[in-house]
């Protein structure tokens, strides 16, 4: 979690809040409770982060409400990808 936190610039309640809200954000866990984010976990907590944070969307539904015109997950918005490039 300390390296998604680092790429993300977002503390551990932030990203631990998303996982609840977001049920496609679903890090691996280990038998210690170690978490493991994958390329896409990462690619969508970026996007989520954009929403909140730079268009000011503070309500959860409101995002889930655009991630849900394209499916579930992961959120898809012009602006976005031509905002950021998905981690590969």
């Amino acid at each position: 979690m300390d390296e998604v936190q680092q790429i993300t610039d977002l503390p551990a309640s932030a990203l631990r809040f998303w996982e609840e809200q977001f049920s496609c954000l679903n890090p691996r866990k280990d038998s210690d409770g170690n978490q493991f984010y994958t390329m896409e976990n990462i690619n969508l907590i970026k996007q989520i982060k954009f929403f909140h944070f730079d268009l000011g969307i503070d309500e959860i539904s409101m995002i889930i409400s655009f991630s849900h015109k394209s499916g579930p997950c992961p959120i898809k918005m012009k602006e976005f990808d031509k905002i950021f490039t998905p981690l590969k």
